[in-house]
């Protein structure tokens, strides 16, 4: 009888302590996916992502009108950004399209090249703002030599906490982070970029 008590206590607290977590992690990931790197300087390019497309595409926009950068490099899309990066303006003499990549791994891959032959140095990554912290470890891993800034679209007024509906995007991207510093494609300190 005793040993069954202890073990319902046991169960209670793992039954707590998972529903904490699953509903905690979700609330804080706005400080811990989210990397916040204001672009206060011109940089060489512009690297937007491609994936889950969201706002990338008027951000990105927006960066080179302001004077950001002068060329923009769309990576691992099928050409739906770069025609909405055209909608939004942008020259099409100012687009690099990279199609071949898949994952945001990939992206930094075989975007590496492209930088490395135009001996561009300071790039700013433009995706959804829980994907910078991945985004930003994979390019910093993958091409250490070039100096990167984060970018995302901005919150809108009332995102002042993560809502359910954005949970299984989130868990998504946690679970994407960890494999991908399991399989040692990201360095856990590229994680945690210095401001």
């Amino acid at each position: 009888m005793q040993q069954d008590k202890s073990k319902l206590r046991r169960l209670k607290l793992i039954l707590t302590v998972g529903v904490a977590v699953v509903v905690i992690l979700p609330l804080l990931s706005r400080w811990l996916l989210r990397v916040e790197q204001p672009v206060t300087q011109p940089m060489d390019a512009i690297v937007v992502l491609g994936g889950d497309p969201g706002d990338r595409a008027p951000h990105a926009a927006e960066l080179y009108k302001k004077g950001v950068a002068s060329l923009v490099i769309v990576a691992g899309d099928g050409g739906g950004l770069a025609h909405a990066l055209k909608m939004a303006g942008v020259p099409s003499s100012a687009i690099i399209q990279e199609a071949g990549s898949r994952t945001t791994w990939e992206n930094a891959r075989n975007v590496a090249p492209i930088l490395e032959e135009r001996g561009i140095v300071k790039v700013v990554l433009v995706t959804s703002w829980w994907h910078t912290r991945r985004a930003l470890a994979c390019f910093q891993t993958v091409i250490s030599a070039v100096s990167f800034r984060s970018s995302h679209e901005a919150f809108r007024q009332d995102d002042s906490l993560v809502t359910p509906s954005m949970w299984g995007t989130v868990w998504l991207e946690y679970l994407k982070t960890t494999h991908y510093i399991i399989l040692g494609k990201i360095a856990w300190m590229n994680c945690f970029p210095g401001k």
